[in-house]
């Protein structure tokens, strides 16, 4: 619906626009690399994504799949199914964003800028 879009956009920018400042003031930097260096990374982090869902979703594991088996043992089961779901997707985030430090070893991928939101080109 239109007002849904209006106000996902308007989060989206206020947090796009509170990111900036933190950026910006240079306070934040630490707390804030790993967004740069998932923005570096992200055409090689979304094509892990889609390559590791698509597997674990397709592999039988009993009456469902590895990924449904997984996300019930681990977090569902425990936390319950919507908290479980949203504590399983940031796990998987933070397993992404790990992945996304590993690429940047001496040798992969580009070189890591000198600031935040610097993409080293």
């Amino acid at each position: 619906s239109s007002s849904f879009f209006l106000d996902t956009a308007a989060t989206a920018a206020a947090l796009h626009a509170g990111l900036g400042v933190l950026a910006a003031s240079g306070a934040a930097r630490l707390p804030l690399a790993f967004l740069a260096r998932a923005g570096r990374h992200s055409l090689a982090l979304y094509v892990a994504n889609e390559a590791a869902i698509a597997l674990l979703d397709t592999v039988p594991w009993g009456e469902e799949t590895l990924l449904d088996a997984v996300g019930g043992a681990l977090f569902r089961s425990w936390a319950g199914p919507a908290a479980g779901t949203a504590l399983l997707a940031l796990a998987w985030a933070t397993g992404l964003l790990a992945c996304a430090r590993g690429f940047e070893r001496p040798g992969i991928g580009p070189a890591p800028g000198g600031r935040f939101g610097d993409n080293g080109a």
